[in-house]
């Protein structure tokens, strides 16, 4: 059912635009102006007691103004819930409450915008921080012989109350075979109530995963190559705040290129890293020798890998701080540490 009081306003707005030859609102700014100016008269008529409108500009055509193709809100009285009428109420209902102090009425309105964005954060299960905004982003970069990430979405709460599970959908465009290696990786710092935590997981052909959180960064980048080159990685990350649909396994992979027979490489895990998955070498017959060391720089225990052998996760001790990696076959191999990251 209308309202007849809305009704009622709107029906003097358009009857001032017209005696006045405003022209129609091409936009929300325009509309906003428009109600601005319409507000601006009722109060001077109320504080000066005379209509104290400017003299009225040259007619234009009533359906110029009013057409059902440009403006339909204002010829149906049946459709009172447009942003526009709600503005012309909320305003004119904030002047009078405020008995026409401007400053007032705008905070008045702010005031109810603000539980509005609640009732609705409510009602959809996201924060009253993220109503209205959009979180995703996009990254392409090329691989180069260093390391590389770029910001790609940014989420900070009003508060901590906020706090709550936090969804992330990674992925990337993948090139055509033999366009080039792309290591995809993401950045991850999130937190509450003071505390922050950072973690980076290998994007792949994508992966979702969830953290409690009322701030989150995410970036996305490249692991380093031997040799730069041109080929593009776009990388593309979302958020959400609802627990994910199924759990995902979280890789975060180590590379060593080139290593030569009995050379060694030191790798310190990932963060929250809790297993070693199979090692992938780049020879049929390779074989490597693992030697972990705790905090103390204490050689803990050793283990020797040869290639297709290893069929679970190793597991890694809180104390594990650094993994020394010994190719043990001639000439030299491409290894890769696939890291099981628990978050």
């Amino acid at each position: 059912m209308a309202n007849p009081n809305k009704a009622k306003q709107i029906a003097e707005l358009v009857a001032w635009a017209k005696r006045n030859g405003r022209p129609l609102p091409k936009s929300k700014a325009d509309a906003e102006k428009l109600v601005n100016e319409f507000l601006a008269v009722i109060k001077r008529k109320s504080v000066l007691g005379v209509d104290a409108s400017p003299p009225p500009r040259p007619s234009r055509p009533y359906a110029y103004l009013l057409s059902e193709e440009a403006f339909p809100e204002f010829v149906s009285n049946e459709r009172q819930n447009t942003d526009f009428e709600q503005l012309v109420h909320d305003r004119t209902k904030a002047l009078q409450q405020s008995d026409g102090d401007e400053i007032a009425a705008g905070l008045l309105v702010q005031s109810g915008e603000r539980a509005e964005a609640k009732n609705v954060a409510a009602a959809v299960g996201s924060p009253p921080s993220a109503v209205g905004k959009r979180f995703s982003g996009t990254v392409t970069l090329s691989p180069a012989i260093i390391k590389q990430s770029s910001p790609a979405l940014l989420w900070n709460a009003d508060n901590d109350i906020e706090t709550g599970p936090v969804t992330l959908t990674l992925s990337q465009q993948t090139p055509g075979i033999g366009s080039a290696a792309l290591r995809a990786f993401a950045l991850l710092t999130w937190g509450s109530y003071g505390t922050s935590h950072t973690a980076e997981v290998d994007i792949g052909r994508g992966c979702q995963l969830s953290v409690n959180a009322s701030s989150i960064a995410v970036s996305l980048g490249l692991d380093a190559l031997s040799a730069a080159n041109t080929i593009q990685a776009v990388m593309s990350a979302s958020m959400s705040f609802r627990t994910p649909s199924m759990n995902y396994s979280l890789i975060r992979s180590v590379y060593i290129d080139a290593l030569a027979n009995g050379s060694s490489s030191t790798v310190t895990p990932p963060l929250f890293a809790i297993g070693l998955l199979p090692i992938q070498m780049s020879l049929l017959t390779g074989s490597v020798q693992l030697d972990f060391y705790d905090t103390s720089n204490t050689l803990v225990y050793t283990q020797t890998v040869l290639n297709g052998t290893q069929v679970t996760s190793l597991p890694l001790t809180t104390d594990i701080w650094k993994i020394v990696v010994t190719n043990n076959t001639a000439p030299s191999q491409y290894i890769r540490l696939p890291f099981e990251i628990a978050l």
